[in-house]
């Protein structure tokens, strides 16, 4: 094989070798990315749960016979 032609190969090769570089690297990032989504709506959803405990229990507190009786939505 002459010099030139694995000189190319070479070339071809370390390309492709850092095209998969960058799709793994953007792979990543997407993963990353859903995780951080799925991290803030889970903290959302708990934060949104402790805030539906904390005015139950308040208007437990003030009224609880009314609280108790009244019908449910």
């Amino acid at each position: 094989m002459s010099q030139a032609v694995v000189e190319e190969t070479a070339g071809h090769i370390a390309d492709s070798a850092r095209r998969a570089s960058c799709a793994t690297n953007a792979v990543a990032d997407a993963i990353n990315d859903g995780a951080g989504v799925v991290k803030r709506a889970a903290k959302q959803g708990g934060d949104a749960a402790e805030e539906l405990l904390n005015d139950t229990t308040e208007r437990l507190q003030r009224n609880p016979l009314l609280t108790v009786a009244a019908p449910s939505h």
